[in-house]
Formats: C-alpha cells, structure tokens, sequence
C-alpha cells in the first residue's frame, strides 16, 4: 500500500484512499512483518475482554511490551524499525518507526507523514517494542 499521498480521516485504513494514524501504523507493520492485528486492535481488546483474559487493555499481541522509563529516552534517541510510539497529547495518536522514519497520519497534516524521528513533536510518552 503507498501511504504517502493519503488523505487523513478518523477510522481510516486504506481502501479509500483515507487513513488514520492506527491504519499507518498496521499498514507498516504488516510491511515490517509484525504481528499486530491486522485490522483493528480495538477488536481484539474487545474479543480478549470476553473470553476474561485481559489484565491491561493494550491491543497489543502477545510479545509486545511497553519500554520502562529508563529505556524511553534511549528508544527515542536510537529508535528501531517496528517500534510503536504512542503520543499523549491534546489529540491521542500513534506511529510507527519504518526505514528510520516515524510513520502516522495527522489531521493537522492533512494526511501521512513520514518524519525523522527526532522531529517529532510532541515527544512520544509510550514505546512498545516487539
């Protein structure tokens, strides 16, 4: 799927041209060979709290963890292909770091970008790494 060029929309994951920052972020990880679901995490979040096996609502897979604060500032100085950054900030977002550039969609951009990662702003507050 080529990401560049798409225009932003909440809920967005390509089949119309429109993606959001989660959809980029599934779409890269597929390219990356992740495991993350391949459509929506929500689903999944929603699926493992039936069957009673959720202690954290995360969305991520098996696997996956969330680096602790004394590795937060290392992962954002040396980021690595396939690490997910979760922004908390006055709109919630993600990215996904592919090719040594940080990958999302933003309303404000009007659709994905494809930034060095030390450009991005705000700083990430979670790191989640395979």
């Amino acid at each position: 799927m080529t990401l560049l060029g798409m225009r932003y929309r909440l809920g967005g994951r390509g089949e119309d041209g429109t993606i959001d920052c989660l959809g980029v972020v599934l779409a890269k990880a597929a390219e990356l060979g992740l495991d993350l679901p391949a459509r929506d995490p929500w689903a999944t979040v929603c699926d493992q709290w039936r069957r009673g096996g959720l202690d954290a609502a995360t969305g991520f897979p098996a696997g996956w963890h969330r680096l602790r604060r004394e590795a937060l500032r290392t992962a954002l100085q040396q980021p690595k292909d396939g690490d997910v950054w979760l922004l908390h900030h006055d709109h919630p977002g993600v990215g996904i770091i592919a090719g040594g550039r940080f990958w999302s969609a933003t309303a404000r951009a009007g659709g994905v970008v494809a930034l060095p990662p030390d450009r991005v702003q705000p700083r990430p507050s979670e790191v989640w790494r395979r």
